[in-house]
């Protein structure tokens, strides 16, 4: 609701905190359990590689594309790229690894329950994000006050996790390694590709932004491509993931760069920034 200081203030409070009681937990499971036991450790239901790479790709791929919502108030490009490498890198990965630790040690498959000081911090310093980014989204479809959308999300949120909605965690991320992906695919396809080859536009000047500054409203390729990667990503051999990705770059770039020469509309509406952002 409060907006970018606000996210900045729990994440200051929270963060420290958070990695000083994962570094607690580990050496009391170290200590009274003992590494070669977590170690030998086998879950009850083990998974493929491949599922266990999509899911994990679920979470990536949401953060990979949703980054920009807050690094773009970094000084600097360089700022964002670093702290978003450096937070998955190190962090996030460090994280992971203790929570499955902790959950082998503890013989529960119920992360939040084998981590739940620790996932009420992680609650602030994620969910946080995810509600600011989704409010970013909607708030073009339903044309209300950010911190009033905000606080409706919030509270639809907190309706659906005491409903239980973290048992179907999993396949939840399963569906989000498949049809987030794409997304990825399609930007950079259009970064990399579309931006210099189609409208000649180059480094830092390949996008405009700012106020009063006009978007297109659908990109209809971008749209039928999502659906139709994340299907055919699961579909084929592989890893759903990773094949996603791959469909969804050179899909896009096909048929994009086709439509732009044959001079095919196919993307609509207009959409203008306003004063406090898009």
């Amino acid at each position: 609701m409060i907006g970018y200081k606000g996210l900045a203030f729990l994440s200051f409070l929270a963060i420290p905190l958070m990695l000083v009681i994962i570094a607690a937990g580990d050496a009391a499971i170290i200590s009274n359990v003992g590494l070669d036991k977590i170690l030998a450790a086998v879950p009850s239901n083990p998974i493929t590689l491949a599922q266990g790479i999509t899911i994990a790709a679920g979470g990536m791929g949401v953060g990979c594309v949703i980054s920009a919502d807050v690094s773009r108030y970094a000084k600097k490009g360089s700022h964002g790229f670093w702290s978003f490498l450096l937070a998955i890198v190190l962090v996030n990965n460090f994280v992971v690894i203790s929570g499955s630790a902790i959950t082998l040690a503890t013989g529960t498959p119920n992360l939040p329950q084998a981590m739940v000081v620790m996932l009420i911090l992680a609650q602030w310093t994620t969910n946080d994000n995810n509600l600011y980014s989704t409010t970013l989204a909607l708030i073009n479809l339903i044309p209300v006050k950010k911190w009033i959308l905000a606080l409706v999300l919030g509270i639809l949120a907190s309706i659906a996790a005491a409903m239980g909605v973290v048992d179907n965690f999993v396949p939840f991320l399963t569906f989000l390694g498949t049809y987030i992906p794409p997304i990825g695919g399609i930007i950079m396809a259009d970064y990399f590709l579309i931006r210099p080859m189609v409208h000649k536009k180059t480094g830092e000047y390949r996008y405009d932004f700012g106020y009063g500054t006009e978007y297109d409203g659908v990109d209809v390729i971008a749209v039928i491509l999502i659906i139709l990667s994340g299907y055919i990503g699961s579909k084929i051999p592989g890893i759903a993931a990773i094949n996603a990705i791959i469909v969804g770059f050179v899909g896009y770039f096909i048929l994009a760069y086709g439509c732009s020469k044959m001079g095919i509309k196919y993307r609509f509406g207009k959409k203008k920034e306003s004063n406090t952002g898009y």
